[in-house]
């Protein structure tokens, strides 16, 4: 009899102890949302101010700043704050640094068809110093099938080509606009007519004023022979370089 009882309490002990207020199907189950660290916009040793092209006088940029932390997975809000101009001229590489943290913080497998991350990588190729650099962005966004929905993708890459002498290139591009349903045949056709007799669309006087914010005094130089002003009719946007 005190050999059976003996047994009894060492198998007890060899027992794990049970959770206190748990059954063993609540013991099991992973870990909920609020654990897991969310990514952060600033990364260690960095200077908020800094990335964001902030100063303390900025009450508009700060305010967008704000915005965007309280919802950091927004494309929208990202393109706000990308669009509005710094009150100082800020770095290039301040510049560039700011737009590839949004491009690398969103997700681009649930944002590529969002019209608000397609302009943001619109703007972002045309921040870019030369030719090969802004025709491997909007490469990268063909392949990655960033915009291919959207007819702006198709219309600024085209009148990118087309600015540099690339006609035939610029076709084949809004052919593929077509064919993957961002227009139809004889709205490509009107707007290849545009860039091919030296005008520009409306979109595109909005993007270029947008971007007039983002570039190096260098790059205003050489937009403004490019573009003119938002009244003009004509430019040179097919006019080979």
């Amino acid at each position: 009899m005190e050999k059976k009882q003996q047994l009894q309490v060492d198998q007890k002990e060899n027992e794990a102890p049970a959770a206190l207020g748990l059954n063993s199907k609540n013991q099991t189950q992973p870990r909920t949302m609020l654990e897991v660290q969310q990514p952060r916009i600033i990364r260690f040793g960095e200077n908020e101010d800094d990335v964001f092209l902030l100063k303390k006088d900025d009450t508009r940029r700060a305010t967008l700043v704000e915005k965007l932390k309280r919802d950091p997975t927004s494309p929208d809000r990202w393109l706000d704050l990308l669009k509005c101009p710094p009150s100082y001229e800020a770095k290039l590489y301040s510049k560039v640094r700011l737009f590839r943290r949004a491009t690398t913080f969103l997700s681009k497998e649930n944002c590529r068809h969002h019209k608000s991350y397609v302009e943001l990588w619109i703007l972002f190729a045309k921040l870019k110093e030369h030719e090969k650099e802004i025709r491997d962005t909007f490469k990268y966004m063909k392949t990655e099938r960033i915009g291919e929905r959207e007819p702006l993708f198709y219309e600024e890459y085209a009148a990118f080509e087309c600015r540099h002498g690339n006609q035939m290139e610029a076709q084949d591009i809004l052919q593929l606009g077509v064919v993957q349903d961002a227009f139809g045949v004889h709205e490509k056709d009107e707007i290849f007519q545009r860039l091919t007799s030296g005008q520009f669309t409306t979109s595109l006087t909005q993007h270029h004023l947008a971007q007039h914010h983002l570039q190096t005094p260098r790059d205003q130089k050489y937009l403004s022979r490019t573009y003119s002003t938002p009244n003009d009719t004509q430019s040179s946007l097919c006019r080979p370089q």
